[in-house]
């Protein structure tokens, strides 16, 4: 298995499984009217994914073709991390405007479910994990690349991958130190996963991801 194909594999499974939940209802999907899902999906920072740009603050789910809320919100929240706007197959999205996008699968492109901006919060739903989301930016402050991994200079954001990976501060100081080694072979049996932008260690859960921070 590649490193490509380590860093999405979480990923993979939780869209195949709501695919097949999608496409289970195939027939009568485009003529299914959406659902609002209860409560918002807390955004917490400027993001985007790929073109999409998603501004901070409460979303507002829609689901269709019997996809749950709650698979919406989980898809939702993967696909938040993606770095290259590359989601797994077959998903794919399309842009309304800012803050409004759709996400659907391949086959016939009946919509699975859809995010937008909410003017106001309404009560319950899910979100992002305030633990995992590190606070702030990390600046590199010119062209670089680890190995495979190209970063563009910038601002990124950085996510640990649980509560039990190194903390924020540490992660950052990793950070640093792996922009030293630009062939890659990180020190410490740390592993660079570039399809992710993501760096493990002995685990899929023990270590962080950077995303390019945005600005609206």
């Amino acid at each position: 298995m590649t490193q490509a194909s380590i860093g999405r594999m979480a990923r993979w499974a939780l869209a195949a499984a709501a695919l097949a939940s999608v496409l289970a209802l195939a027939p009568s999907a485009s003529a299914a009217p959406s659902q609002p899902c209860n409560g918002t999906f807390e955004v917490l920072h400027n993001d985007h994914v790929g073109r999409l740009q998603l501004p901070a603050g409460a979303y507002d789910i829609r689901v269709s073709g019997g996809l749950a809320c709650g698979t919406a919100s989980s898809l939702f929240a993967a696909f938040l991390q993606d770095y290259d706007g590359v989601l797994p197959r077959p998903w794919r999205y399309n842009v309304r405007r800012s803050g409004f996008g759709l996400f659907f699968v391949s086959p016939g492109g009946q919509p699975a479910f859809s995010v937008r901006f909410a003017t106001r919060r309404r009560p319950g739903g899910g979100g992002q994990s305030k633990v995992v989301d590190c606070s702030g930016t990390f600046q590199v402050l010119s062209n670089d690349r680890i190995g495979p991994l190209r970063l563009p200079a910038g601002p990124y954001r950085i996510t640990r991958l649980s509560v039990l990976s190194p903390s924020c501060r540490q992660a950052s100081g990793l950070f640093t130190r792996f922009l030293a080694f630009a062939a890659g072979g990180l020190p410490s049996g740390w592993q660079v996963v570039p399809n992710d932008a993501a760096f493990i260690r002995g685990s899929l859960n023990y270590g962080f991801r950077v995303k390019r921070a945005v600005v609206f």
